[in-house]
C-alpha cells in the first residue's frame, strides 16, 4: 500500500541512451502477464518492504519528519515518474549551509527498509555534525513505501534508480562528477547497476553488504539442495540474474569501496560479494569483522545484517565511508 505526499517536486524520467536497454520486449510483456503469480511470489521473497501496512507507512513518514525537526536540513519530498509510468517517491534532504546543487549522495535502499525508516541516518548525522558540503536523495522503489506501481521483475528497480539519478541531474542540476552513490544490501545490487550504466558518474561509490546476484542468494537460502537449485533456477528465468553486481562493479572506473563480513547472516556462501570482487586499483574493502572505532558521534541500528555484529562495527565504517564518499 502507499500513501501519497503533496507538495513534492516532480519530475518526469525518460529512456535515454543509458537505459533504453530496460525496456520490455514483447516476451518480456507476454511474461509479465503470464507468469503474473510466479513474479509476484519471487518479489515476495526477495522484497520484505513491498509488504509494509499503510498504518506502517503512516508511522515510519511521522517518526521521519520528527527527526527532520531535531536537524540542521530540509525534507523536500519529491516524486518521479519512471519512463514506463510509475510514480515513485523519495526525499531529498538538504542541509542547511550547504546549495542545492552541492555534491549529492544518493541512497538505495535494503529489501526490508522503507526509505523513511532512516537506514542511513548516521551518516546524514554526521554530514551535519561535520559541516560537510552534501545533500542526500532517498527514495523507494516502486510498490515500496509511498511509491505507486508493483515491482515484477528485477530490471524494475534498475528503471527506478535510474529515474532519481535523471532527477539530480536536470532537476537538482548536480553536475554527475559529483553524484555518489551508497547502496545497502539489496540497494547494492540495485545501486551498482546505475553507476555501470552511467560513465559520465564519476563520483565515488560505497556497496554495503550486498550479493554477486541474487539467484546466487536464492542457491544459498535453503538446507535442501533440491529446494536451492529449484530457486535458483527460478530467480534465472524470471529475469533475476540482471542484478549482477560482480559484472556491473568491473564497469565502474570511480573509486569504489566494498563493505563486508565474512559471516554476514543474510549473505551466505558463493552469494557473498567480497569472495568476487574485482583486483582493481580503484577497488577498497572495509572488512567489519576488525574494524576500530574511532570519533563516533551518533549511533544507530542498522537492519538484520547486524545480528551477529556490534553497532559500533556498523558505524565505524559509515563514518569511513561517508569520509569515502565526498573524498575527491
Amino acid at each position: 500500500m502507499t500513501l501519497a505526499i503533496s507538495n513534492s517536486i516532480t519530475f518526469n524520467a525518460k529512456w535515454t541512451k543509458y537505459n533504453h536497454q530496460l525496456q520490455d520486449t514483447l516476451m518480456q510483456r507476454i511474461s509479465r502477464f503470464a507468469l503474473y503469480y510466479l513474479h509476484k511470489f519471487a518479489i515476495k521473497e526477495s522484497l520484505p518492504s513491498s509488504k509494509s501496512s499503510l498504518e506502517k507507512i503512516k508511522n515510519k513518514r511521522e517518526s521521519f519528519n520528527l527527526w527532520i525537526s531535531q536537524h540542521n536540513i530540509d525534507a523536500i519530498p519529491i516524486e518521479i515518474t519512471t519512463p514506463d509510468g510509475i510514480k515513485i517517491r523519495g526525499t531529498f534532504i538538504k542541509l542547511h549551509h550547504c546549495p542545492g546543487d552541492a555534491p549529492l549522495i544518493i541512497f538505495s535502499q535494503p529489501n526490508s527498509c522503507i526509505s523513511t525508516s532512516l537506514t542511513f541516518k548516521d551518516i546524514i548525522q554526521e554530514a551535519v555534525h561535520r559541516y560537510h558540503n552534501c545533500n542526500f536523495l532517498i527514495y523507494d522503489y516502486r510498490g515500496c513505501g509511498e511509491s505507486e506501481g508493483e515491482p515484477l521483475v528485477g530490471k524494475d528497480f534498475i528503471i527506478d534508480g535510474d529515474a532519481v539519478y535523471q532527477f539530480a541531474v536536470e532537476v537538482l542540476k548536480v553536475p554527475p562528477e559529483k553524484i555518489h552513490m551508497l547502496g545497502y544490501s539489496f540497494g547494492g545490487g540495485v545501486s551498482a547497476q546505475i553507476k555501470a550504466m552511467h560513465p559520465e558518474c564519476t563520483g565515488n561509490y560505497v556497496n554495503d553488504r550486498s550479493f554477486t546476484t541474487l539467484p546466487d542468494v536464492a542457491l544459498e537460502k535453503f538446507n535442501s539442495k533440491v529446494i536451492s537449485y529449484a530457486a535458483y533456477g527460478m530467480m534465472h528465468f524470471l529475469g533475476w540474474n540482471i542484478l549482477n553486481t560482480v559484472e556491473a562493479l568491473k564497469k565502474i572506473k570511480s573509486k569504489v569501496l566494498i563493505i563486508f563480513h565474512p559471516k554476514d547472516p543474510v549473505i551466505l556462501g558463493i552469494s557473498q560479494l567480497y569472495l568476487k570482487i574485482p583486483t582493481f586499483n580503484n577497488f577498497f574493502t572495509i572488512n567489519l569483522s576488525d574494524r576500530i572505532i574511532k570519533n563516533v558521534h551518533s549511533i544507530s541500528v542498522h537492519g538484520i545484517h547486524l545480528k551477529y555484529f556490534t553497532n559500533a562495527n556498523d558505524i565505524g565504517a559509515h563514518l569511513e565511508a561517508l569520509d569515502f564518499l565526498l573524498k575527491k
